[in-house]
């Protein structure tokens, strides 16, 4: 169909999975990540690739960090981990956080979205998820996309 770029979305460890994979000199193997609720602790993990810090840093494309209120502070917009995003030199400066207080560990694919409080949230995300990617899929190919509003 004629598509050149992707935008990857991972949940918990898939969000570790987006990182590690952005942290690659890929040439482009996608274009952006958004990540909820990380998993950049789970010890498991860490044993295949390099420690977080040297992800965080190597990062090559804009992520949008989702966190609950259980999630490291360190993935959070004042964290340091999400400072690394933004410090480095490369794609990662275009980063984006987003905190989600109500919530828990899990809340974008687990919720219950009967709950009012959950439904907003759960919305937000999902809002933010395509605003983010269409913005980053779409930088180099249609000029009239506008930058979203996060």
């Amino acid at each position: 169909m004629g598509s050149t770029r992707i935008g990857a979305v991972g949940f918990c460890w898939g969000g570790w999975a987006i990182l590690r994979a952005a942290s690659w000199d890929s040439k482009d193997a996608f274009c952006c990540g958004v990540v909820a609720h990380p998993a950049i602790q789970n010890q498991m993990l860490q044993r295949h690739g390099p420690n977080v810090d040297d992800m965080f840093r190597q990062v090559r494309m804009p992520i949008l960090l989702c966190t609950a209120w259980n999630d490291p502070a360190s993935c959070r917009e004042s964290g340091y981990l999400f400072k690394l995003l933004l410090e480095n030199n490369g794609k990662g400066a275009r980063s984006k956080a987003a905190l989600f207080p109500r919530q828990a560990h899990g809340f974008a694919n687990r919720a219950d979205v009967r709950d009012p409080k959950n439904k907003v949230d759960v919305d937000r995300f999902m809002r933010m998820t395509v605003l983010f990617l269409k913005d980053h899929i779409n930088a180099h190919g249609d000029e009239d996309v506008q930058p979203a509003k996060l």
